[in-house]
């Protein structure tokens, strides 16, 4: 979700995309998650945000891999 990106040098990012293309992954994660919140609202990823449209706007809005997308 972004979080802690100073942690990981910007070159590492940018040789793993390259190498790992996301060809839309953000997307296509928010679904996965949205799916599983709406299947088992007590799975952990519930844990990664205090409601379901956070979780959500964490994801989509990750400023760090959005040039990769």
């Amino acid at each position: 979700m972004g979080a802690h990106a100073e942690l990981i040098h910007p070159k590492t990012i940018e040789e793993v995309t390259m190498k790992y293309p996301r060809n839309k992954w953000t997307g296509c994660f928010a679904d996965v998650v949205k799916t599983e919140i709406a299947l088992k609202p007590w799975s952990h990823t519930t844990s990664m945000g205090p409601s379901e449209e956070d979780i959500l706007a964490g994801i989509l809005e990750n400023k760090v891999m959005a040039k990769y997308d």
